[in-house]
């Protein structure tokens, strides 16, 4: 068994977000720190890939893609320390339903409409009012404190739905392609269970309920995310290391601390260890060691396999005929419409059985996770446009690379394609939500902690702010720590609704007594 040194020494399984994080908070301190990951690179979901076209190459981000100075506060404040500069990023957002049949866009009023013939069209008003009054009107529920207990506070967000009287066309082509570009969650659990509460207050600290028509200000690295991993490896301390390319076998308590088995055997002896990898993948490395509530607790935690493909195809439609996917008729990109071609398009498909072979087993380069679930709703895709999320000057502008795509879990694999990524992100389901709270009670006990975004919602800044607290529990104590509520972070409560508001919610409230 390997042991050096008088310093305490401390083991972080996982070099993403979260085990960035925790390094970055132990660099001061006097301990040995090994940073083990399984892949030959830093940085888990911030994975800038190489894109090359017309003699140039830029890097493009195909999973953790922008942050946000106000909702992403731990995370600015470490690229600021990192004297890293981010840049504008352009965050409109469109949907692009049954091949283009119904497409609308966040630019503006009439990228939302998109052709006069719907303005005599009932369902779309309907659609129009519904997302005017859930803008004005959802926000209550964060301040209504009538109902105790389980009521409201617990309740689905499609039972809120129902209960307000809100349309299917809502639902299904507004709030279900946020969601989806947002989370990779299983979409019909997510109406089933998924809190109310807890969605429409992540929708206000986000800016999402302002109106239909704002971009929020988001930030994104111009030459990819990489650029903030590079920065913190090039600023670790000598008594810092990094194993990368070296999985782990098993993670073990002893009465001092832990015993960490690589995958070639040669065991080392920490005072503590940080998983700062998946919850199940956790629960792989510990085994028998972990404790019943730890099995229960971690068992809550799940995740969804997605594929990202980075590409150059600008189809906004395509007839497929050939096996052994018939049914896709066509496949689309982007959106048809010119001014409904947002940042971030949702591309949802004519509903249809799942496709024989998902393209995603076409891309799979690693072992999958031991909870695999199916693939990502088929029915569903996303297309961010690499150019305008990292300012990529477009094709005929100086610099130009070309058109640079990343689609995410598209129904075929796109035409021009560059490369392509594997990524789990976490289910968020009403069973997950609520295991937070309690695994934040367990956590840092007996020489473990765990971390990771899935203690949260998923997001770079929970990934970072766990990964951070993990390391506050090493250097303070753990009773000495206070108790870690990532779902809580921000419990600010929207303002004093302003004259013209109040104007706007009367006039919402007359029409949907008429309906």
């Amino acid at each position: 068994m390997s042991t050096v040194g008088s310093r305490k020494r401390v083991a972080i399984i996982g070099g993403g977000i979260s085990g960035i994080a925790c390094a970055w908070r132990l660099r001061n301190e006097d301990f040995d720190v090994d940073i083990y990951e399984a892949e030959e690179r830093l940085g888990g979901h911030a994975n800038s890939v190489p894109f090359v076209g017309n003699g140039i190459t830029v890097g493009v981000d195909t999973g953790y893609m922008v942050m946000s100075t106000e909702t992403y506060p731990r995370f600015h404040r470490f690229l600021k320390e990192l004297n890293l500069e981010t840049v504008p990023a352009d965050m409109s957002f469109g949907v692009s339903a049954y091949s283009g049949e119904f497409e609308w866009g966040s630019y503006s009023f009439w990228s939302f409409v998109g052709h006069l013939s719907y303005l005599l069209k009932p369902w779309f008003w309907r659609l129009l009012f519904d997302i005017i009054r859930f803008c004005y009107f959802a926000k209550d529920t964060l301040v209504d404190s009538t109902v105790e207990g389980k009521g409201q506070h617990d309740e689905a967000i499609a039972d809120y739905l129902h209960r307000h009287g809100y349309s299917e066309q809502f639902l299904e082509l507004f709030l279900i392609p946020m969601v989806a570009a947002v989370w990779s969650t299983d979409l019909e659990e997510f109406k089933r269970s998924f809190p109310a509460k807890t969605l429409i207050r992540f929708m206000f600290q986000n800016r999402l309920l302002d109106t239909v028509t704002t971009s929020l200000q988001w930030r994104a690295f111009p030459n990819g995310s990489q650029t903030y991993v590079r920065s913190f490896m090039d600023r670790l301390p000598p008594n810092h290391h990094i194993h990368a390319g070296q999985p782990i076998h098993r993670v073990s308590r002893t009465n001092d601390g832990a015993i960490v088995t690589l995958a070639n055997g040669v065991q080392r002896q920490y005072e503590h260890v940080v998983l700062a990898t998946h919850a199940n993948q956790a629960l792989t490395l510990m085994g028998t060691d972990a404790t019943a509530e730890e099995r229960e607790v971690l068992g809550c935690f799940k995740t969804s396999r997605n594929v990202c493909y980075v590409h150059s195809d600008e189809t906004v439609s395509l007839s497929i005929t050939h096996q052994p996917c018939p049914h896709l008729t066509k496949t689309q990109f982007l959106a048809k419409r010119p001014s409904a071609r947002t940042a971030w398009t949702c591309l949802l498909s004519d509903p249809s059985p799942p496709p024989m072979s998902h393209p995603s087993q076409l891309a799979e380069s690693k072992p999958l996770l031991l909870d695999e679930p199916k693939p990502f709703d088929s029915s569903i895709a996303l297309t961010f446009d690499m150019n305008k999320v990292q300012r990529i000057p477009m094709p005929g502008q100086l610099g130009s690379p070309g058109r640079v795509l990343v689609s995410m879990n598209p129904p075929r694999i796109p035409a021009f394609t560059q490369s392509s990524q594997v990524y789990y992100h976490p289910l968020l389901t009403a069973e997950s939500l609520s295991a937070v709270d309690r695994l934040c009670e367990i956590n840092g006990r007996s020489s473990v902690s765990f971390a990771g975004a899935w203690i949260g919602l998923g997001f770079h800044e929970d990934g970072f702010a766990s990964g951070a607290h993990a390391a506050e529990m090493i250097v303070r104590g753990r009773e000495n720590v206070g108790r870690f509520e990532p779902l809580r972070r921000d419990e600010r409560v929207p303002e004093r609704y302003s004259f013209a508001d109040r104007v706007v919610r009367g006039c919402v409230s007359a029409v949907q007594r008429l309906l």
